[in-house]
């Protein structure tokens, strides 16, 4: 009896490999995407909140702000601790980390709140970005030797040009602020980037990838807490804090919520994803924010402004860029922190 010779086909993948392949990275974005997501939520809770200009509030706001992060990575921290994991730090490193937490809080979460109260969302978080990763790029360079490839120095050159669009294009944003407005306030975005990064440099220099983000995200809340809120609550008085409306106490609880919750969505997806494809998915919130700020708060969208923050998704886009064969191998040796994870860390 003749048989038929059989047709051979290609061996199609076990399902097995497709969940090992396909499951964490559909897992590591859609938590990426709820970071980005709680980002915004954040951002619009605190631009609520920018009605009242002065340095003073914005630290009572990041202070305010950090209270549910610092409760809930008591929690965590207690967890490990409990669980026989590491759960704080060395002595020797929270100098450092100290050291790194004033440069956060300052540098960062004060000027951030106090530059969306003089340039809004549409151009407060694109700065910020562009400064963030550009500036983690340099400081990287000249304080750790790490390489600058042509990849990322290409993006460095998008969200510069990025930069140059948006500054060209606050007058037209803002037509009803003075000049001296608009320039503070986008300085006081670039050193809220600049803050970030080199915050982010910090942890990778003395850290890497030794220890939980909770334990880190901890003091970095509680420090937010005592060097903000505690000295703005004296410069305030009771009096000023007895004026806050409730609205404005319920725009600062969810600004704290939404940011403990994107920061430990976004630690949560690099689990599953390579840190820069994870920072790529959060830095979807720039188109995000700037909707925000053209449908919530009437922020004016203007040609250039729309080319700046194209720009800035560019070099974002093109920094987050991996082939196949890297990104495999980026998963492989993800480490608990690794060097760009702290560039995510903004508690």
């Amino acid at each position: 009896m003749n048989s038929q010779p059989r047709q051979s086909t290609p061996a199609s993948p076990a399902p097995a490999d497709l969940a090992a392949t396909y499951d964490p990275m559909i897992r590591g974005t859609i938590l990426g995407l709820i970071s980005a997501l709680a980002y915004t939520a954040a951002n619009i809770a605190l631009r609520n909140l920018s009605g009242t200009d002065g340095l003073v509030w914005a630290c009572w706001v990041a202070g305010v702000k950090a209270i549910p992060c610092f409760v809930l990575s008591v929690v965590l921290v207690s967890f490990r601790w409990m669980t026989g994991k590491q759960a704080f730090p060395p002595r020797h490193t929270v100098l450092m980390l100290f050291a790194a937490a004033i440069m956060m809080q300052y540098g960062g979460n004060a000027c951030f709140n106090w530059a969306l109260n003089k340039v809004g969302l549409i151009l407060t978080v694109p700065i910020v970005f562009s400064t963030l990763i550009s500036g983690s790029a340099i400081l990287g360079r000249l304080f750790l030797g790490e390489p600058i490839n042509a990849r990322t120095l290409a993006s460095m050159g998008l969200l510069l040009m990025s930069i140059i669009c948006l500054s060209l294009a606050a007058d037209g944003t803002f037509p009803d602020a003075s000049a001296f407005t608009i320039g503070t306030g986008m300085l006081l975005a670039g050193t809220s980037g600049m803050s970030y990064g080199a915050n982010s440099i910090v942890i990778r220099r003395f850290l890497g990838g030794q220890y939980s983000v909770s334990s880190i995200l901890l003091i970095m809340s509680t420090s937010g807490i005592v060097l903000l809120g505690v000295p703005a609550f004296f410069m305030m008085g009771t009096e000023r804090i007895g004026e806050i409306t409730w609205s404005q106490w319920n725009s600062m609880f969810w600004a704290g919520v939404s940011n403990a919750i994107a920061f430990y969505a976004v630690s949560s997806a690099l689990k599953y994803i390579p840190a820069v494809r994870a920072n790529l998915l959060n830095a979807s919130q720039t188109a995000m924010c700037a909707l925000a700020g053209i449908l919530i708060f009437n922020e004016r969208m203007t040609p250039l402004t729309a080319v700046g923050i194209g720009l800035t998704i560019a070099g974002l886009t093109l920094l987050g860029a991996r082939r196949k064969k890297t990104l495999r191998r980026e998963l492989e040796t993800q480490t608990e922190i690794s060097p760009e994870e702290a560039t995510s860390i903004r508690e």
